[in-house]
């Protein structure tokens, strides 16, 4: 609850200036992990004073002034570039500057220490946390450039500080036990410290191109989602502006064959490619449309019940074949698309049935999932159709739109599912998955339903 009234606050903090959304997703991201790593370095910042503070009564004065001068140095460092960030727009040279600056601070604490109390205490306190915390903040810019500079400035001044220790004091070196217990410094203790810290900066850099490639899908993906619906509105206003002279056309190659003029095997082309037409520009409306989805509790068991009731009622040659695990199925989700995605498969899989053998309609569900199984035993889906089989226009048959399979696929999303093919031997089943709320499901003994 409390975490809940900061969100609107932390936002205000991130939002990016006007200037930043007009060059893009992706630039609109970086400027936001820029945002969001300064606030991390405030954090730290307050943290760092927290502690010392707590520390104060038993530390000496000069510890006392280097810790508390460090501290307030990050802090005022990360109010004011939020500050100027709030009222200015990101430039990419930015996070170059403030990463130079947490390592200049970091390796300053430790020049600080070396000068206040010698090279073995600054080589064995845990003051040395500040420089690859300082590594892990450029990380997190989304920016692999930038990991891979901070790493490497880091293990240059590191290194670069040490040589300034051995070369301004002398570091006494030692074996391990009297670098645990007296006041020497191992060699191997430094050695396998510049190696964590280079597997940290190879680790940081993995991390910001894992990062910068979820950006980079995220815009590409929205970016393809633009381009879709823009498509898709110019598709379906020349689908509109087709419909209406198809309609015409249809309505005069009527009246020439009901008024008996003309040639009555091509008024009859004429309709027979009107009524496809139709057909098609109908299916690719719907297609381009988004199904109106209206989530509510049903019992699913008796919706697809009734669905293949209404279907045994069809007048179609073919039967269909209810089999549940379930005598009710409590499900959270929309009957009229269950319904037209199940309408949609039960014609495909009747076009393909062998005579006499029924369409088999599945049904099964558990706490995380429902799915239900159409199922026929035809030939099922050629091998080089099979990877285009959801794409629209892609019909395995003479006659067809192409729409279907896409169409049921489209909305079995929109409901927060799928729609998925899997081969039988012979056969083919449809799977539509839906993963919506399952509200109770009560068990039943006789499973098989024929109608």
């Amino acid at each position: 609850m409390i975490a809940r009234k900061f969100i609107p606050v932390f936002e205000f903090l991130l939002q990016s200036q006007p200037s930043e959304r007009e060059r893009g997703v992706a630039f609109m991201e970086e400027a936001r992990a820029e945002r969001l790593s300064n606030l991390i370095r405030f954090s730290f910042a307050f943290m760092w004073l927290a502690t010392t503070s707590f520390y104060l009564p038993t530390n000496l004065a000069l510890f006392n002034a280097i810790n508390m001068g460090s501290g307030f140095l990050l802090f005022f460092a990360a109010v004011s570039y939020h500050f100027w960030l709030m009222h200015h727009a990101y430039r990419p040279y930015y996070k170059y500057a403030m990463t130079t600056l947490d390592m200049v601070i970091a390796i300053g604490i430790l020049v600080a220490y070396a000068i206040a109390a010698g090279p073995v205490f600054v080589l064995k306190m845990p003051i040395y946390l500040t420089v690859p915390c300082s590594v892990g903040l450029a990380a997190l810019r989304i920016q692999r450039r930038l990991a891979i500079y901070a790493g490497t400035l880091a293990i240059v001044m590191l290194v670069g500080f040490w040589a300034w220790m051995q070369f301004w004091y002398g570091i006494d070196y030692g074996t391990r036990m009297e670098h645990a217990f007296g006041a020497k410094v191992n060699p191997t203790y430094l050695i396998d410290t510049i190696a964590f810290l280079m597997g940290f900066a190879l680790l940081s850099v993995a991390g910001a191109y894992n990062i910068n490639r979820q950006v980079e899908l995220r815009v590409e993906t929205a970016e393809g989602a633009a381009r879709d619906q823009e498509r898709a509105l110019m598709s379906a206003g020349l689908a509109h502006e087709i419909k209406n002279p198809l309609g015409g056309i249809y309505g005069a190659a009527q009246l020439l064959r009901d008024e008996d003029k003309g040639d009555k095997r091509y008024t009859q082309i004429i309709l027979s490619d009107a009524r496809r037409l139709n057909d098609l520009v109908e299916g690719f409306l719907r297609f381009s449309r988004p199904f109106p989805i209206h989530p509510k509790v049903l019992d699913l068991n008796a919706l697809v019940w009734e669905f293949c009731r209404s279907e045994a009622s069809s007048g179609s040659a073919i039967p269909v074949e209810f089999l549940s695990a379930h005598e009710a199925l409590d499900f959270r989700t929309d009957a009229e698309a269950v319904r037209q995605i199940l309408l949609n498969l039960v014609q495909n899989a009747r076009r393909f049935q062998r005579p006499g053998m029924a369409v088999r309609i599945r049904l099964a569900g558990d706490s995380g999932e429902v799915s239900i199984r159409v199922e026929d035993d035809g030939p099922g889906i050629p091998e080089d159709l099979r990877r285009r089989l959801f794409a629209p226009f892609q019909s395995g048959q003479g006659g067809g739109t192409g729409l279907g399979l896409s169409l049921s696929r489209k909305i079995a999303l929109e409901l927060g599912g799928d729609l998925s093919y899997r081969p039988l031997n012979p056969g083919a089943q449809f799977t539509i998955r839906l993963r919506t709320q399952l509200v109770q499901a009560t068990p039943q003994h006789d499973s098989g339903v024929r109608v």
